[in-house]
């Protein structure tokens, strides 16, 4: 049995451009609504603040998933 797969990294960004935190979003199999709503609540958490998250590493599954819920979030490629 392998471990989890890494679904994608997000960075959340202050108004100055610094990445205050970071975190990987992952687990067993494919992503599902709970992986979607934690990047949601990042990504709410950190617009509070004046900033952002920004994605990374995003798995084609995450981004399907990302995609169909209809966030709006910076995606690094």
């Amino acid at each position: 049995m392998s471990g989890p797969e890494l679904w994608c990294q997000v960075a959340l960004v202050d108004p100055d451009g610094f990445v205050i935190e970071g975190r990987a979003i992952s687990g067993r199999g494919h992503p599902d609504l709970q992986a979607v709503e934690e990047v949601a609540r990042l990504a709410w958490r950190v617009s509070r603040l004046g900033g952002r998250a920004r994605l990374s590493e995003v798995s084609k599954e995450m981004a399907e998933l990302l995609e169909l819920s209809g966030l709006r979030l910076e995606v690094e490629r």
